[in-house]
């Protein structure tokens, strides 16, 4: 079971797993579809309800901040220092999102570059079609 607690840059506690669903995204100051993938974050607006959605966010902490600036308000971005949390869970590119079921559970996992990616990726954690190790996340393949 993924487990996470932490602080964002807005000073507001996110702890995985959440009450519900929750969309992660592994983003970096430095990535260009990083930067264009927050800005279409609106998308998940309606979701926002069901689906905790959180950035992990990789840079210098100025830099991850003004990055957070722009996503919108429901977005948790927490500062990854030197991208610890995506070592962590053998994450090594950007951006990448994990769908978390309700329970804490990997459901799904992958490079994300489009607004029907970020969708897909909420709706996987809401409606998991299958489940994935945390410990595995590094080794299983995207189909």
């Amino acid at each position: 079971m993924l487990s996470i607690a932490r602080e964002d840059v807005n000073g507001r506690s996110v702890a995985l797993p959440a009450a519900g669903p929750a969309l992660l995204i592994f983003a970096d100051t430095d990535c260009d579809l990083c930067a264009h993938l927050r800005d279409q974050l609106t998308i998940l607006d309606d979701r926002a309800q069901q689906v905790t959605t959180v950035v992990f966010c990789a840079g210098q902490y100025d830099d991850v901040t003004a990055w957070a600036a722009r996503a919108p308000a429901h977005v948790n971005v927490i500062h990854d220092h030197k991208a610890g949390i995506a070592h962590r869970y053998d994450i090594n590119g950007t951006p990448f999102t994990v769908s978390v079921d309700r329970e804490g559970r990997v459901a799904a996992k992958g490079i994300v570059n489009t607004e029907h990616g970020l969708i897909s990726a909420a709706d996987e954690a809401v409606t998991p079609a299958r489940m994935i190790d945390p410990g595995q996340l590094g080794k299983v393949k995207q189909t």
